[in-house]
């Protein structure tokens, strides 16, 4: 008998509940109930408001069915329904999909169905983008936000008061499959990034341990609620702590407004992409000036390089609460550049952030030497489980322990990392990692294009912005303007190209193969770094 209770402490311990994402809300209604947890908008909640909320909806899930281990896909702008769902799916113990509110019918339906989907939620504005695809979404309901719901769907508020408020009886452990987050493909398909609640949780714990969170502090997120970021530095991070969440109702992003609300609520910290720290210092010093920012202690600029002169004007606005880092869905944050050190290393993205490693392999996975450019690749408990039904890019991307997506640095003698192109043809644009593949399997449909090769070219705005390089079938005709406006509504908006321009041929190898690094190479003349 004393053995059965020793083995079963034995289990306990190796699978903890400790780093499982949904538990820190029903940790914090024991601490702090009446706290102020999430703002949206006018609707406030506070921890035991909102836990109660998202306890009725995940019950509401289980009673359409809904399974430990299944999944469940959010298609939704920021709001306070969005993140119930979120931990109502965490707490059913189904894998949440967070999904581009970009996104085109059939590239909803390929993330739906590839990865297995059994509901979707989806806000009522995004109706529209799958209006012609909603018979070939294999799931077995679909939930309707914020607004009235189409025959043969749910409303979200009539499922939300179907359940009971009573946590629901699941065991979910740190191991189980959390997030399946979507990230580009180089074969024209999206990938699934698998993510445990450990790896999840992790990041949280780093971020708010780098970042000094504490339990009275104010977030605003101000990121889509898709990303990574937005999960994790920002509702992760402060739900975590028992500190209060103000989510920003994006799209759009409204500079002013956001300067509007750091300074009426007091923010205590945010994350934006180098796009959004842009617009805001592009706003007249005389305007910006009227808002006080000091209550942030810290703005991490995360999903593209962030400039220099950005760099610098963020930090003389701000002050020196601005952190750079380098990091991707598969494997969050890498390394971190701290506020002393960004006029110091003014192109670096730091050092390995805190319980990560990071080294440079050469093509075949060997570490190179200091100052020797090669792949950059990431070892540590926040790295992804590899990419879902898809073990030949699992495979590709692992070095032993280490993960890699193709960015390619170099690191000095002092440790810091710099990046200076990519191995794949990843673009990235206002800090959306954006595929070249999907965007040519769209494009070659086109009856006028033999052809096409889609890169990233510099942008002094986004950072990069898509071009499109295109051999015409002979005898066709066509202007730049009408294959622009041929793509539009036939993929996500931001994928869309900025410019297209026409070819004869294309540089190749020997094999015949469309050598993309050759053809980007005149568009970056000039420019030290190549993305």
């Amino acid at each position: 008998m004393a053995r059965e209770g020793f083995d079963a402490k034995l289990q306990e311990v190796a699978y903890p509940k400790e780093l499982v994402f949904h538990e820190t809300l029903r940790r914090n209604v024991k601490r702090f109930p009446d706290r102020l947890a999430v703002v949206f908008q006018d609707n406030r909640y506070t921890y035991k408001e909102f836990n109660t909320k998202v306890n009725r909806l995940a019950n509401a899930l289980i009673g359409l069915g809904v399974k430990k281990g299944e999944k469940v896909a959010l298609f939704g702008h920021n709001s306070d329904v969005w993140l119930m769902a979120s931990y109502a799916a965490s707490k059913v113990g189904a894998a949440f999909i967070p999904m581009n509110f970009r996104l085109v019918g059939p590239e909803v339906e390929y993330i739906v169905n590839h990865n297995d989907s059994v509901v979707l939620f989806i806000d009522h504005p995004l109706l529209d983008a799958i209006k012609d695809v909603r018979s070939n979404l294999d799931v077995r309901q679909i939930i309707v936000m914020r607004g009235e719901a189409p025959e043969g769907m749910l409303r979200f508020g009539e499922l939300l008061a179907s359940g009971s408020e009573e946590e629901p009886d699941v065991d979910v452990w740190e191991g189980d499959m959390a997030v399946l987050a979507q990230t580009g493909g180089t074969t024209g398909k999206p990938k699934g990034v698998v993510h445990s609640h450990r790896s999840v949780m992790d990041v949280v714990y780093q971020i708010s341990f780098v970042h000094q969170y504490r339990e009275t502090d104010r977030c605003l997120q101000v990121m889509p609620v898709y990303s990574s970021a937005a999960l994790a530095y920002d509702a992760g991070a402060t739900l975590f702590h028992g500190g209060t969440l103000f989510m920003y109702p994006l799209p759009p992003f409204d500079p002013m407004d956001v300067l509007k609300i750091i300074s009426r609520e007091k923010i205590n910290h945010t994350t934006m992409a180098p796009i959004m720290l842009f617009f805001i210092l592009a706003i007249p010093e005389e305007e910006r000036a009227k808002y006080d920012v000091k209550s942030l202690r810290s703005l991490l600029s995360v999903g593209a390089p962030t400039e220099p002169d950005l760099r610098e004007s963020a930090l003389e606005y701000f002050g020196e609460i601005i952190y750079v880092e380098y990091s991707a869905t598969e494997f969050g944050v890498a390394t971190l550049l701290r506020p002393e050190e960004i006029l110091k290393y003014p192109e670096s993205c730091g050092r390995a952030a805190l319980n990560m490693e990071v080294k440079i392999v050469d093509l075949e996975g060997k570490d190179l030497p200091r100052g020797e450019i090669g792949e950059v690749v990431v070892a540590g408990t926040l790295v992804s489980q590899g990419y879902y039904k898809n073990p030949e890019a699992t495979d590709a991307a692992f070095h032993g322990r280490y993960m890699g997506i193709g960015d390619m640095g170099y690191m000095d003698e002092e440790g810091y990392v710099y990046i200076v192109d990519r191995k794949s043809d990843m673009v990235i644009s206002g800090g959306m990692n954006i595929y070249p593949a999907e965007i040519e399997a769209v494009m070659i449909e086109h009856p006028k294009i033999m052809e096409v090769a889609v890169i990233g070219v510099p942008d002094d705005r986004w950072g990069e912005s898509v071009k499109a390089v295109i051999i015409l079938t002979p005898g066709e005709e066509v202007s730049e303007e009408a294959i622009i406006e041929w793509c539009k509504g036939k993929m996500a908006s931001y994928r869309v190209p900025k410019s297209i321009d026409f070819a004869a041929d294309f540089p190749r190898t020997p094999a015949g193969k469309v050598q993309k690094k050759v053809l980007r190479e005149k568009y970056w003349e000039g420019y030290e770094r190549k993305i």
